[in-house]
């Protein structure tokens, strides 16, 4: 028997995804949170992949969430095995030195050397949890990685990289192809091989979100590198945390372009949620039979009150659990936010998330 026993969690997942689901799962992003309540310093915790793992799942276990998510800072860990500088701060999780981009030039992109995803800083650390999150889970999890657009951002500056894409078109994608093909692809590809039966590789590119990038944007500097990930490694590959929702002019055509890189489950997270509304969501998702995840708010997780966090989560379990294939996520959750917020929105899910047969 595994030491520690989601199994449960893992079905309802699954059966969210195929709609043969009991109940709505949850889950949340909660490594930083995870670290201040296991009372770890931060260099530690993000360092030390069996403390790293087990400090999630015993945060997972203590407060009765479905599914453990052992996602890392996966901003900062190919951009940290390039070379640039990160902070490990206490109480917080670390951060990179953005003072000096690491790419301005074609002359700097040549002298760029691929990281080895078994030596190159931090990229062993999530090898590792990867093998320890499988020895105390009897389950394989996905590894988290920084998808292209957004690590070229980390590396050039968002202000320095718009103004290439209208300048220097073609220099900004021989920075995506570098990336994708010779630091992101062999990394994912590592994870795999060293993985049997990892699920997938859950990019994370928020930075590619509306309203920094237009939709037009997006179908040419964001997408297409997305899917070359998916020839060079597999389906496995998604991508879905864009937000921005509530900016897209003709949100159902974001949707769609968010199906494109996510593996066929639509992601929608407030603030946007809450302002496109769940009713629409899953009216778009219906007629696809998509699975859904709604994310709350990270804001209303740290500041709000309880009443107010079970209402919202109440809210979007009850219109999502119609269709019987809604995962819910508490988004983000950091050293601030309240424990008792944490609760009432997993006993919210409880109470009102049993699908009606």
């Amino acid at each position: 028997m595994p030491e520690y026993d989601f199994s449960d969690g893992f079905s309802q997942l699954e059966g969210t995804y195929n709609g043969s689901g009991d109940r709505v799962p949850v889950f949340a992003q909660l490594h930083e949170f995870a670290m201040q309540w296991n009372g770890i310093s931060g260099k530690q915790f993000y360092s030390s992949p069996r403390l790293y793992v087990k400090g999630i799942l015993n945060t997972v276990k203590a407060f009765q969430l479905d599914i453990p998510d052992i996602v890392w800072d996966a901003y900062n860990l190919e951009a940290e095995a390039m070379g640039v500088k990160v902070f490990f701060h206490e109480g917080q999780s670390p951060a990179l030195d953005q003072s000096r981009p690491l790419i301005e030039t074609e002359k700097d992109l040549v002298r760029l050397k691929p990281p080895d995803p078994y030596t190159s800083a931090r990229m062993p650390f999530a090898l590792e949890c990867l093998h320890i999150f499988r020895e105390l889970t009897g389950v394989a999890s996905p590894l988290g990685f920084c998808a292209p657009f957004s690590m070229a951002v980390l590396l050039m500056g968002y202000d320095k990289l718009v103004m290439a894409i209208y300048e220097k078109r073609a220099f900004v994608k021989q920075v995506l192809d570098f990336l994708t093909e010779a630091v992101i692809a062999p990394y994912i590809q590592a994870a795999f091989k060293e993985n049997d039966n990892c699920p997938g590789a859950d990019g994370a590119d928020a930075l590619s979100s509306l309203p920094f990038l237009t939709q037009e944007m997006l179908e040419e500097f964001s997408i297409p590198y997305i899917l070359r990930l998916r020839e060079l490694c597999g389906e496995r590959v998604v991508v879905r945390n864009w937000w921005g929702d509530a900016y897209a002019i003709d949100v159902e055509s974001f949707w769609d372009q968010k199906l494109k890189i996510s593996g066929g489950v639509l992601e929608v997270q407030d603030p946007d949620l809450n302002k496109v509304s769940p009713e629409r969501v899953m009216a778009y998702a219906g007629p696809k039979h998509l699975p859904v995840i709604l994310g709350v708010d990270q804001a209303l997780l740290t500041e709000g009150d309880v009443q107010q966090v079970a209402q919202r989560v109440q809210h979007y379990v009850k219109v999502g659990s119609r269709q019987k294939r809604l995962v819910l996520y508490l988004c983000n959750l950091n050293r601030e936010t309240p424990v008792e917020n944490i609760r009432a929105a997993v006993k919210t899910v409880e109470r009102y998330g049993q699908y009606d047969n």
